[in-house]
C-alpha cells in the first residue's frame, strides 16, 4: 500500500498541475492509521496528516523528518478507546500516548490547550522543529465517527458532535503546513505547466475562517516561556490570522 501509494504521488507529480509541496494524508478509522503510517514511510512527499479516530505512532518511525500531525478523537470511541486497551494487534496504546509520541519526535516545546465548544478542547503543541505543529481535538463524548459530519453513522459508533468541523480544520492546518523548503519547487512546477501558483482556497479559506472566528478559552505552557492566558480568539492561535 505504501508503494502503491508513493507510485501514485509521483505519477500526479509527472502528469498533473499539483505543488508538491503541499501532498497530505487525511484518513477516518483504518485510513487514519494509514496516514499515521505514511508519516513515517514517506515523510519526504507528505507535507503534514490528519488523523480522525485512529492516530498512532509507528513503531520504529521511519521518518526522516518531523511531521505536522493533527489528531481527532471522541472519549466514547467503542471501536478505537480514547484510553487504549482496544484490539491487541493495532490498539493498545492510548490516543493521549500516540501524540505524546508525536510530540517527543517532532521536538515539539510548547503546549497551549483552548476550547471551540462545550465539549472540543484543542491541545497545541507548538515551538516543534521544522514548524510541525500535533494539535489534538478531544471531543468529550465523541464516538468512532467524523466530528461535524451529516452522515447518518451507524447508533453504535457513538455521538457525532457538530460543534467543530473536522473537515474545516484540516483545511486551516494542512494551509499552515506545506513540506519546508519545498513550497517554491512546487510553485514553479505549478507555473511551468501553466497553473496558478496557488492551490484552489475556497475550501481552506472557509476552513481558516470557521476556525478563527471560534471562540472560547486560551491557556498555554512552554518548557522555556513563563505560563499564559488569554481568552481572546487572535491570541488563542494567532497563526491562522497570519
Amino acid at each position: 500500500d505504501i508503494a502503491y501509494t508513493a507510485a501514485v504521488i509521483n505519477a500526479s507529480r509527472q502528469n498533473a498541475c499539483i505543488d508538491a509541496a503541499r501532498i497530505y494524508c487525511a484518513g477516518y478509522s483504518r485510513g487514519a492509521r494509514f496516514c499515521s503510517r505514511l508519516a513515517s514511510e514517506l515523510s519526504e512527499q507528505i507535507a503534514a496528516i490528519a488523523a480522525v479516530s485512529g492516530i498512532r505512532f509507528p513503531t520504529p518511525s521511519n521518518a526522516t523528518r518531523p511531521v505536522p500531525v493533527l489528531a481527532f478523537h471522541g472519549t466514547k470511541d467503542p471501536v478505537n478507546p480514547y484510553k487504549g486497551h482496544g484490539n491487541p494487534e493495532y490498539w493498545d496504546e492510548s490516543v493521549q500516548g500516540a501524540v505524546s509520541q508525536w510530540v517527543k519526535f517532532n521536538g515539539c516545546t510548547r503546549n497551549n490547550s483552548y476550547t471551540l465548544g462545550p465539549r472540543v478542547v484543542v491541545q497545541r503543541h507548538s515551538a516543534c522543529k521544522g514548524h510541525a505543529d500535533v494539535e489534538l481535538v478531544r471531543i468529550e463524548g465523541g464516538g468512532h465517527v467524523w466530528p461535524g459530519s451529516d452522515f447518518n453513522f451507524s447508533k453504535q459508533l457513538g455521538h457525532t458532535t457538530h460543534e467543530v468541523d473536522a473537515s474545516r480544520l484540516m483545511g486551516a492546518f494542512f494551509a499552515e503546513h506545506p513540506l519546508p523548503n519545498g513550497s517554491d519547487a512546487g510553485l514553479q512546477g505549478q507555473e511551468g505547466k501553466g497553473g496558478n501558483s496557488s492551490p484552489v482556497l475556497d475550501g481552506i479559506n472557509a476552513g481558516l475562517q470557521g476556525r478563527a472566528g471560534r471562540g472560547g478559552s486560551s491557556s498555554g505552557n512552554s518548557s522555556n516561556s513563563s505560563n499564559s492566558n488569554s481568552n481572546s480568539s487572535k491570541d488563542l492561535d494567532s497563526s491562522v490570522s497570519s
